[in-house]
């Protein structure tokens, strides 16, 4: 049997939870948001749509932050089964959410995406918000000289060198690193040099040149030719010099003499025959 106080103290106990819960800043901040999103994205909601997601977005902000609520503001109710999917890179998502929007929306549901932006931070986040998934598998490969290169390009430039990579421009790890910090810090200069010489930079000697003092290059003080020209004499030249120390010379002397003789036995034998015909 509950006595008369003991009851009292349980229904103070239960009435001030309920206030310090509705006092709760963030419980507030919910309620707002949700008003907010129900007002600008009702169309979106089923019927009983407004207790659910305030429910779900009360347990995003509790484990996550108040990014979650600038998220869901800027995008809508998307961004809630985004940022649920998203797991432990749930703070990044909201955080780009928040930051650009719409634009975020394919990246925050890539998880290739996701991971890289948990693993190498704002920086891969930037870059994937400009070039989106074009860029995953160099970025994958190539991080942190990647993010530097992929940073400095224009959309155009972007799409350039997904498409080197994809045809194996990079296959060569020290080349691929070198390359990528050449375009990190020339940019779309640099890129548009590439791009118009891909063919000459195909070998090796001619990109080792190049990587080497990019600049003359850049400039037009220097060009890819005169690379490619001794690059393709080089290796004759040492052929034919290989070739003239194995050759030994005598039997060759001897055969000259060999036919220069025979030449002189079958012209005396003509001459001869021309005579005697002729009388």
């Amino acid at each position: 049997m509950i006595s008369t106080p003991q009851l009292c103290l349980a229904t103070t106990l239960v009435f001030g939870t309920a206030m310090v819960v509705s006092a709760d800043p963030r419980t507030s901040a919910v309620r707002g948001v949700t008003d907010l999103v129900v007002r600008g994205f009702g169309h979106e909601l089923a019927k009983d749509a407004p207790e659910l997601l305030a429910a779900r977005l009360s347990r995003l902000v509790l484990t996550h932050g108040d990014d979650v609520l600038k998220a869901i503001q800027t995008v809508g109710p998307r961004a809630v089964p985004l940022l649920e999917r998203a797991g432990e890179f749930a703070p990044q998502a909201a955080r780009m959410l928040a930051r650009h929007g719409d634009a975020a929306l394919p990246v925050v549901a890539d998880p290739r995406q996701l991971a890289l932006i948990g693993r190498y931070g704002d920086d891969m986040a930037e870059v994937l918000i400009k070039h989106h998934n074009i860029a995953v598998p160099l970025l994958t490969a190539h991080p942190a000289t990647g993010v530097r290169a992929w940073g400095a390009l224009g959309t155009q430039n972007g799409r350039r060198l997904a498409i080197l990579n994809e045809t194996g421009t990079f296959r060569h790890a020290a080349h691929s690193e070198q390359l990528l910090g050449v375009i990190a810090r020339h940019g779309d200069r640099a890129m548009d040099f590439v791009w118009r010489n891909k063919g000459a930079l195909a070998v090796s000697s001619v990109l080792a040149a190049f990587l080497a003092d990019p600049e003359p290059f850049l400039s037009g003080g220097r060009e890819l030719s005169q690379v490619v020209t001794k690059s393709t004499s080089a290796p004759l030249a040492g052929i034919a010099e290989r070739v003239s120390q194995q050759l030994s010379w005598r039997p060759v002397l001897l055969v000259v003499v060999a036919v220069m003789c025979c030449y002189g036995m079958v012209r005396r034998r003509i001459v001869t025959l021309w005579s005697r015909n002729r009388w």
